[in-house]
C-alpha cells in the first residue's frame, strides 16, 4: 500500500478526505461532518476532498465518492485517482 502525504504539498490521493491513506466510507462521513457539523475538523488536503475535481468542496464530492464505492460502473475520481498518489494536473 502506498502512503500519501497528509498535505497536498507534493502528492495526495483524491478522495482520501480524512488522510488515512485509503478511500472508503469513512472519507464521505468525514467530509459530510465537516460540511454540516459545527466544529468538525477541516480536511488536511483540499484537493483530496474535492473528489469530483470541480474546484468546489461540497456535498456533491461526498456523493461522487459514495457512488464510486457502492454503485457499479461509477467513474473513479479524476487523477490522481483514489488508488494512486500523485499531483493535481
Amino acid at each position: 500500500m502506498v502512503t500519501c502525504r497528509s498535505s497536498c504539498a507534493i502528492v495526495f490521493r483524491r478522495g482520501d478526505v480524512n488522510s488515512d491513506g485509503g478511500f472508503d466510507l469513512s472519507d464521505a462521513v468525514y467530509l459530510l461532518a465537516w460540511l454540516f457539523v459545527t466544529g468538525s475538523p477541516a480536511p488536511l488536503c483540499a484537493d483530496a476532498a474535492d473528489v469530483n475535481d470541480d474546484s468546489v468542496i461540497n456535498i456533491t464530492d461526498a456523493v461522487y465518492g459514495l457512488n464510486r464505492l457502492y454503485v457499479a460502473g461509477s467513474p473513479p475520481p479524476p487523477a490522481p485517482g483514489s488508488t494512486d498518489c500523485g499531483t493535481d494536473a
